[in-house]
């Protein structure tokens, strides 16, 4: 015999990442998918162990998408979201860029929050809703207008908590 016959559950490598990046498998199922595959096939061949009763095989490939989009939003990159936010009939004309995104978004790093940046990027709608109606847009506002407001006051509101701390603000206030 030639070839050694091919498995049909490929082993590549450990899906389990802390960040929730989608592993080797779900990513071989994606980009199977994209290249023509059914998702039937496609889930069948890489992730059958992966197999859930109940969820269909075209949910499976939708999650693996909603994940990706979800690492790109939370990357602050809107123009991969647009890349990979497309109905499931124009999957033949996106497949080369998706997988250009996927690549992309490998190293793709946490963003840092800036002092110039939108509060809206870092806190939550209600908490942008308010400082706004206070005509505070920007971080470097918030800080300008609420003297007496020290770290722990920032924790309190969130910019810290999203996971861009150093470290957590000592408990000493610095209000008078």
């Amino acid at each position: 015999m030639k070839n050694p016959p091919i498995s049909r559950t490929p082993r590549l490598g450990n899906d389990n990442r802390p960040d929730g990046f989608p592993g080797e498998a779900e990513l071989a199922a994606l980009r199977g998918w994209y290249a023509g595959l059914s998702s039937r096939d496609s889930v069948g061949c890489y992730l059958e162990s992966k197999m859930v009763s109940g969820v269909s095989t075209r949910g499976m490939i939708g999650n693996i998408r909603r994940k990706l989009i979800s690492i790109a939003r939370q990357r602050h990159r809107p123009d991969l979201v647009a890349l990979l936010d497309h109905p499931e009939n124009e999957r033949a004309w996106h497949a080369k860029t998706v997988a250009h995104v996927i690549k992309t978004l490998r190293v793709a790093t946490q963003p840092v929050p800036k002092i110039t940046d939108d509060v809206s990027l870092w806190l939550s709608v209600r908490a942008a809703n308010a400082l706004y109606v206070q005509g505070i847009k920007t971080r470097g506002g918030w800080r300008c207008v609420s003297p007496g407001v020290g770290a722990g006051g920032r924790w309190s509101l969130g910019w810290e908590h999203k996971g861009h701390a150093k470290s957590k603000p000592s408990l000493r206030s610095t209000r008078n």
